[in-house]
């Protein structure tokens, strides 16, 4: 008796706009690759007044979700801060392969995915800055569409 093989090739569903993304997907694991503080002993409170992050995102787009990485580093008289979290989101369904367009993973990353990561990275910052710096560094609540990215602020997945 002889066994046939076949493979089936499954295109990826298009995904039309941001509401058809947030309807496919659900958030599935948050991970932090990177949180350090640096203190500077010369450095004493005085130059602590005025707090102004640096931001790196990255997007990845594997054919089962969409990944949203975001790090952030601050500078201050005491010292220095960098906190590096991702979110990764997958379909809710198994055999559910999609294709996201450009435009719409930056909306949801603007509109979502910042959104979601920023309460790990502020909890990690004020955490390690306490340690640390001896004060915890507290970043501001952001509210929707204050902190945006534009496509060419986007760095490729695993850029340093």
């Amino acid at each position: 008796m002889s066994t046939l093989h076949k493979t089936v090739t499954v295109e990826p569903r298009q995904i039309r706009d941001i509401q058809d993304l947030i309807e496919s997907v659900a958030m599935s694991d948050v991970q932090f690759y990177e949180l350090t503080s640096t203190r500077n002993e010369s450095g004493n409170d005085t130059d602590d007044a005025e707090i102004h992050p640096s931001f790196v995102l990255q997007i990845g787009h594997p054919s089962d979700g969409i990944g949203v990485r975001l790090a952030i580093e601050i500078t201050i008289g005491r010292g220095t801060v960098r906190a590096d979290a991702g979110v990764v989101y997958h379909t809710t369904a198994k055999e559910d392969l999609i294709s996201v367009s450009e435009e719409i993973g930056l909306e949801f990353v603007n509109r979502v995915g910042v959104l979601v990561l920023m309460p790990y990275l502020r909890e990690a910052i004020a955490n390690i800055s306490l340690r640390v710096l001896g004060k915890p560094i507290t970043l501001p609540m952001l509210r929707a569409g204050q902190l945006t990215f534009h496509a060419t602020e986007i760095q490729e997945p695993g850029a340093p």
